[in-house]
């Protein structure tokens, strides 16, 4: 049986295809290639790992601990720094930012975090980049690496995370928190179902923290939720096994950066130069599909320019319409939906098995429901709210004037 991961789950909800080329099929890419953002990534978690090590040696119970000097950890990080560079084959380059910048954001991220954690009184740290492996309910076994575990004077568990990215996580994305939180289940398979467990997560961009306590409803709407995608991935697997059916595509924002480009349908047309006699009759319209819709964009925006300063106009001489020789202008009032208790609908949804995984809410998405008669907005008319708008309709003047 397959042991599951977040980045298993992740990379098929994110893309089926994406999931076969890498899973099942285990697609070889050319080359391994990094990043140095990457590149900052590991060297973080490794210095920090390090960093905790000396100050809690598993074999030690020295108190209080010996704190190594900034310096020496620096050392640390520029050494390992050099080792990196040398064994990463590919490096992708940026032109928002060189090598050196990089290498300076980590060591004022370091200098920050070690000033602002240099007390070790009140916890002890346990592992640092722990193994984790555990079994679900429904019998699939799961893995995953915490940064850190600490234990606080009163038994506390605290899960830790580093996060080097330039991006805070929207309200919407769950997934570092989905992360942390089913790691907690595991910890109390080992530590004992009534231990008390929270999370961190250390933005080291930002100097931020953000913690939480894993509580147990949580808990367990989140280990059901996942019981449910390794029961489906499982049956897909095996199904792809037996049937070598393709699973489908599913073009979402990572697209970009997938490293399987060159083998997905979707790109076909960005790595393909033998083109079919009737792949070349396409390719034109292709352009002139593009152009058009530029056009359509910049008219738009036009549009919806004169139709607010004729809006204003009406409003303020108080007409319902206004002639002009063949053409009537009719304001009117119609009402939409809007929904300013994002979260709370995102719940309701996700409830209702009516919310994508890792999709967005949006005013269109929620319309669309409605409009297929998958939400009925009595049942939430309590997150829903109308949201009045004017609308200017033009139409022929039926009633021109009378020539005398």
């Amino acid at each position: 049986m397959t042991t599951y991961s977040f980045s298993q789950v992740s990379t098929y909800l994110q893309c089926p295809r994406k999931y076969q080329f890498s899973y099942l099929d285990r697609l070889k890419v050319k080359e391994f290639e990094t990043s140095y953002e990457l590149l900052l990534w590991s060297l973080i978690h490794q210095t920090l790992e390090r960093w905790y090590q000396q100050i809690f040696p598993q074999d030690s119970f020295l108190f209080p601990p010996k704190v190594p000097t900034f310096s020496e950890t620096l050392d640390y990080y520029t050494h390992h720094r050099e080792k990196l560079l040398r064994e990463s084959w590919v490096i992708r380059e940026t032109a928002d930012y060189l090598p050196e910048d990089i290498y300076h954001r980590g060591e004022q991220y370091l200098r920050n975090y070690l000033s602002q954690h240099a007390d070790f009184s009140s916890f002890s740290s346990l592992e640092t980049e722990k193994m984790m492996l555990f079994t679900l309910p429904n019998g699939q076994s799961f893995k995953g690496i915490i940064d850190r575990l600490d234990i606080l004077k009163d038994g506390t568990l605290i899960i830790n995370d580093y996060k080097t990215g330039k991006k805070l996580p929207t309200a919407s994305d769950t997934s570092y928190i989905n992360q942390l939180s089913l790691y907690a289940y595991a910890l109390r398979q080992q530590y004992g179902a009534e231990t008390t467990i929270k999370a961190r997560l250390y933005y080291l961009h930002f100097g931020l923290q953000d913690e939480w306590e894993i509580q147990d409803d949580f808990l367990n709407a989140l280990v059901a939720e996942y019981e449910s995608y390794t029961s489906e991935i499982e049956l897909t697997r095996t199904s792809y096994l037996q049937t070598k059916t393709l699973l489908p595509t599913k073009e979402n924002a990572f697209c970009s950066y997938c490293e399987y480009q060159s083998s997905c349908p979707l790109w076909k047309w960005s790595y393909n130069s033998d083109f079919s006699a009737d792949e070349q009759v396409v390719l034109p319209l292709i352009d002139e599909y593009s152009s058009l819709t530029k056009q359509i964009w910049t008219h738009k925006k036009q549009l919806e320019y004169h139709k607010n300063l004729l809006i204003d106009y009406m409003h303020s001489q108080q007409l319902s319409s206004f002639v002009s020789g063949d053409i009537i202008l009719k304001l009117s009032k119609r009402t939409g939906i809007d929904f300013p208790d994002i979260p709370r609908l995102e719940a309701f949804l996700h409830e209702h098995l009516l919310r994508e995984q890792g999709s967005s809410v949006t005013r269109f998405k929620v319309a669309s429901l409605i409009r297929e008669g998958k939400l009925d907005p009595k049942d939430c008319r309590d997150i829903l709210e109308n949201n009045p708008y004017p609308s200017l309709t033009p139409a022929n003047n039926k009633r021109k004037p009378t020539e005398e």
